[in-house]
C-alpha cells in the first residue's frame, strides 16, 4: 500500500469544498453532496472567508447564509481542478 502524499492529506478536503463552491450556494449543499463533517466545512470556509476567497451573505431573516466566490476563489479553484 502506497504510503498517501503531504499535499493529498491537507489539501483535498479543503480544494474539493472550495471547488464545490462553484456549483453549491451554501454550507448545508457541500454537506449533503459529500461525507465531510459539517462544522469542518463551517471551519474551511471561515479560513476561505479570511483568506478572500469567498463572501458570505445573510439571506433573509433566516438561518441561511449565501456563499459566492471571489474572482480570487475562483481562479484557485480552476488551478486545483487542474491538478485533479
Amino acid at each position: 500500500m502506497r504510503e498517501p502524499k503531504i499535499e493529498e492529506i491537507f489539501l483535498r478536503k479543503p480544494a474539493t469544498i472550495l471547488i464545490m463552491l462553484k456549483n453549491c450556494r451554501t454550507a448545508s449543499d457541500i454537506w449533503r453532496k459529500t461525507n465531510f463533517a459539517y462544522t469542518y466545512i463551517l471551519k474551511v470556509l471561515k479560513s476561505f472567508e479570511k483568506l478572500g476567497l469567498i463572501k458570505r451573505e445573510r439571506k433573509g431573516k433566516g438561518r441561511a447564509i449565501l456563499i459566492e466566490m471571489t474572482p480570487e476563489g475562483k481562479e484557485l479553484a480552476e488551478d486545483f481542478e487542474k491538478i485533479k
